[in-house]
């Protein structure tokens, strides 16, 4: 991770119980800091399709944290760190999960585009 070449606008995201914390770097002579979100400000809306990915987020942050308090090893597949076909399936059931089936009424051709 130290030589990959992270942009100059990267910054650091963990969690800290239910606050996000996001690590600013410095920038020039400025000095670094730290900002604080509480969740219950990030607007999480459970079962809503449209924010899988910020649930995503917050799951990974939750799962290295834990393995961080219990001093386990983050390897690559495991929750802590998903290879990517892991997190395309884990959003697929997430949206899965959160879309409520809606009755159709008798459908025509019109409606079939025939």
């Amino acid at each position: 991770m130290r030589d990959y070449p992270l942009p100059a606008c990267a910054v650091s995201i963990w969690l800290v119980g239910d606050r996000l914390m996001i690590g600013v770097p410095p920038v020039g002579d400025e000095r670094a800091s730290t900002k604080v979100i509480p969740l219950d400000r990030c607007h999480v809306v459970k079962n809503s399709s449209s924010q899988t990915g910020w649930q995503f987020i917050l799951n990974l942050l939750r799962d290295r944290a834990q393995m961080a308090r219990e001093n386990q090893k983050s390897t690559i597949g495991s929750k802590g760190d998903p290879v990517q076909y892991d997190i395309d399936e884990m959003l697929k059931l997430m949206r899965r999960s959160t879309v409520k089936p809606q009755k159709v009424g008798e459908l025509t051709l019109e409606d079939l585009g025939l």
